[in-house]
C-alpha cells in the first residue's frame, strides 16, 4: 500500500474543498492506500488575507510607481486600518467570531473602498444582521483583491491565478518563460507547501480543474521537484482533460512525471501499481527519449460511486463570501457544503456547444438514491456536515426522487442543491418531493432561450418546457439560477434581444432568481467544431503543441458588443431593479424590437 498526497492548487474556491481530491481520496482509501489532502487554494488565500500578507502587499505597492494613482494613495493611507482588521474579518467569515457582525454593521469598523459604492444599487437594508455584515466584509475583501489586481498582481483573482496564461497556452513558451518569477502569491504558495507533510509520500497528485489553476499547479510541481526531487508528480483534472489531449511539447515533463486523462481513479491506481510493483499505465502521458508518449492501457474502470473523503482538509478554515445580496447567487460562496455526485456524465449529452465527445460528459452512469443517502449519512457521521452540493452535469430526476425518499424514510435532515436540465421530468409533484427531501436550489442552462437557437444548439428542450419547469421549482420554494449564452453561431442580435426579453419576463414572474450570461466559446470537443459550416462559421484557429481547447473562428455577425448590456440587465434583474425597463435600453447601439410579446412567458406557461 502507498501514501499519496493529493493537492488542490491556488486558486479554486474558498468556501469548500474542490470536489476532485475528496472523490479521489475516497477511492484510494477504499483500496487500502493512505491519503494526505492539501488544499493550497484556501491555505494560500488565508496567508494572503492576513496581517503579514497585507503588509507584504502594501510594501510592494508602495515601492512601485502605483502610488501615483489617486485610488491607490487612498488605500495606502488606510494601510493600518486594513492590516489591523483583516485577521478579525477572516475569523468572522469562517464563522468563528459571529459577534463581530455588530461592529461591522456600524460602518465605522472596516475601511471602505470603491466596492462599497454598489450598496446604493442593491437592497442591502433588507438583509439580516449577520448577512449584512458578511456582505460588507465581502466587499472589504473585494477591495483588497482589486488593489492587488490593479497594481502588483494583475492576474490575481479569488478563484483564479494567472488565468490568462492558462487560457492562451497553445504553446508552453510563456509558461516556461514566466515560471519561477516570484510574486507574493508564489512566495506564499511556497510557504504553504513547506508546511505540508510530504515525508514518506510515494506520489504527489495535483488536480488542475480550470485554466486559472494551471500556473499555480505548475508552480507547486516545480517546488516539489526542487525540494523532493525523487518524488513522482502527476497532474490531471478538468483542464488537463479538455486542454492537453493532443500534448506534444515535452518541456512540461521538467516539472511533472505523469499526466493523466479523464477520470483520475483508474490512472492513479495503475500509476501506484507501476511505482510499487511495475504495472502498466492507463490513459497517461509520459516523456520517453525526449518525446511525449501517450499510453492508453486498459479500458476505463467502472465508475466508483463511493463517498468522498475529507480526511485532513481544514474544514473549519473555509470562508463565506457574499458579494451579491441575491439569495440564489450567493449560494456558491457559502461555506459548509460537502460534495456528492448523483451520476457520472450527462443523460442528454447532445448539446452542440458542450464537450460531448469527452468521457466526463458522454459516459453516463447513474448512482442510486439509496446509495447517495448512505454517502450522505457517512459524511454526516465523519465530519458533521449535512449540507451537500451535487456536482453533476445534470442531476437525474429519478435518482433525486429516490434520494429524497430515502432521506425521509431514514428521518435524515439534509440540505442540498445542484445542477439540472430544466426538462419535463421535473414535474410539480417531483419538485415538491425533492423540496421535502431538502433541495433548496437548482441551477441549469437556459442557454439560447429562444426556440430557434435552442434547436440549433440541440438542447432538446423548448423554452416553454423550461419556463414550466422553472415554475414548478419556484412553486415548491426552490431557488433557481440560469446559465445563459450569447454569441452562439447562427444567433442574431434579434435572437439575443428576444432572449433578454424572455429572461426579463421570467424574473418578473418570480420563477427565476438569478442568472449569468456566458459568451459562446468554440471548443474542439464540441459538435459545433465538427460541423461549423452548418452554423455559418469558419474555423481559423490552429492546434498548438501544448493546450488545445478553445478555437478561434470567423462568423458573419459577431455579438461581443452586446455583452455589457446583457450583463448590466441581469445585474439589475437579480436585485429586483428595472424589471419594467425596455430591454433595448441596455445597449449602446440600436437593436431590433423584441419579436415576443410582453406576456410571452406567462402565455407559454398557461398553455401547458
Amino acid at each position: 500500500m502507498a501514501t499519496i498526497a493529493l493537492i488542490t492548487p491556488p486558486f479554486t474556491q474558498l468556501s469548500a474543498p474542490y470536489a476532485a481530491t475528496p472523490f479521489l481520496a475516497g477511492t484510494l482509501v477504499r483500496r487500502g492506500h493512505t491519503v494526505r489532502q492539501y488544499d493550497l487554494s484556501i491555505d494560500t488565500a488565508l496567508r494572503f488575507f492576513s496581517r503579514d500578507g497585507l503588509s507584504r502587499l502594501f510594501d510592494d505597492v508602495a515601492a512601485g510607481t502605483f502610488a501615483k494613482k489617486k485610488e491607490v494613495r487612498r488605500f495606502l493611507r488606510d494601510r493600518d486600518a486594513y492590516c489591523d482588521t483583516i485577521d478579525a474579518v477572516i475569523r468572522f467569515l469562517q464563522g468563528k467570531d459571529v459577534s463581530l457582525a455588530r461592529r461591522i454593521i456600524t460602518r465605522d469598523f472596516l475601511p471602505e473602498g470603491p466596492r462599497f459604492a454598489s450598496l446604493a444599487e442593491i437592497s442591502f437594508s433588507s438583509l439580516a444582521l449577520t448577512d449584512a455584515a458578511v456582505h460588507l466584509a465581502s466587499l472589504y475583501i473585494d477591495d483588497i483583491h482589486d488593489l492587488a489586481r490593479s497594481t502588483v498582481l494583475p492576474d490575481f483573482g479569488l478563484g483564479r491565478y494567472r488565468e490568462r496564461i492558462g487560457r492562451c497556452a497553445s504553446t508552453f513558451d510563456e509558461i516556461h518563460r514566466v515560471l519561477g518569477n516570484e510574486d507574493i502569491i508564489s512566495a506564499l504558495l511556497g510557504e504553504a507547501l513547506a508546511a505540508c507533510d510530504l515525508s514518506g509520500v510515494s506520489l504527489a497528485g495535483i488536480t488542475i480543474p480550470f485554466p486559472g489553476n494551471l500556473f499555480g499547479a505548475l508552480t507547486a510541481a516545480q517546488w516539489i521537484k526542487k525540494h523532493h526531487p525523487s518524488m513522482p508528480v502527476v497532474i490531471g483534472g478538468g483542464y488537463v482533460n479538455t486542454e492537453l489531449r493532443s500534448l506534444s511539447d515535452a518541456r512540461i515533463f521538467d516539472l511533472v512525471d505523469y499526466i493523466t486523462l479523464d477520470d483520475g481513479e483508474g490512472p492513479l491506481l495503475a500509476l501506484i501499481d507501476r511505482i510499487t510493483s511495475g504495472g502498466d499505465l492507463v490513459r497517461t502521458f509520459v516523456r520517453e527519449n525526449g518525446a511525449v508518449r501517450f499510453i492508453k492501457g486498459a479500458d476505463a474502470l467502472p465508475i466508483d460511486h463511493g463517498a468522498p473523503r475529507y480526511d485532513g482538509l481544514p474544514l473549519d478554515r473555509y470562508i463565506t463570501l457574499m458579494e451579491s445580496c441575491n439569495p440564489m447567487f450567493r449560494i456558491w460562496s457559502e461555506r459548509g457544503y460537502a460534495k456528492l455526485r448523483a451520476a457520472h456524465g450527462c443523460y442528454w449529452h447532445r448539446c452542440a456547444f458542450c464537450d460531448t465527445t469527452l468521457d466526463y460528459i458522454c459516459r453516463y452512469a447513474p448512482s442510486t438514491g439509496s446509495a447517495l443517502a448512505d454517502q450522505a449519512a457517512e459524511i454526516q457521521q465523519r465530519i458533521g456536515i449535512s449540507a451537500f452540493h451535487f456536482v453533476d452535469e445534470a442531476m437525474p430526476a429519478n435518482v433525486m426522487r429516490t434520494f429524497s425518499e430515502a432521506l425521509l424514510e431514514r428521518k435524515m435532515t439534509a440540505t442540498w442543491w445542484g445542477n439540472v436540465r430544466f426538462d419535463r421530468s421535473w414535474t410539480r409533484a417531483l419538485c415538491a418531493a425533492v423540496k421535502r427531501g431538502g433541495c433548496v436550489a437548482v441551477t441549469g442552462g437556459l442557454e439560447g432561450v429562444t426556440d430557434q437557437v435552442l434547436t440549433n444548439m440541440n438542447k432538446g428542450i423548448s423554452i416553454g418546457e423550461m419556463a414550466c419547469t422553472l415554475r414548478n421549482f419556484s412553486e415548491a420554494g426552490i431557488l433557481t439560477h440560469a446559465y445563459l449564452m450569447y454569441g452562439f453561431p447562427s444567433a442574431t442580435d434579434t435572437d439575443t434581444v428576444d432572449a433578454l426579453e424572455i429572461v426579463r419576463q421570467l424574473f418578473s414572474l418570480g420563477i427565476l432568481q438569478s442568472a449569468y450570461w456566458h459568451r459562446f466559446a468554440l471548443t474542439v470537443h464540441s459538435e459545433v467544431f465538427h460541423r461549423p459550416k452548418d452554423l455559418g462559421i469558419t474555423v481559423t484557429g490552429t492546434r498548438g503543441a501544448f493546450a488545445n481547447n478553445d478555437v478561434a473562428y470567423d462568423e458573419k455577425e459577431p455579438l461581443d458588443w452586446m455583452g455589457d448590456g446583457l450583463n448590466a440587465a441581469i445585474f439589475n434583474y437579480m436585485n429586483g431593479n428595472a424589471l419594467d425597463r425596455d430591454v433595448r435600453e441596455w445597449f449602446d447601439e440600436d437593436v431590433p424590437k423584441p419579436r415576443v410579446g410582453k406576456k410571452y412567458a406567462a402565455k407559454l406557461i398557461a398553455s401547458r
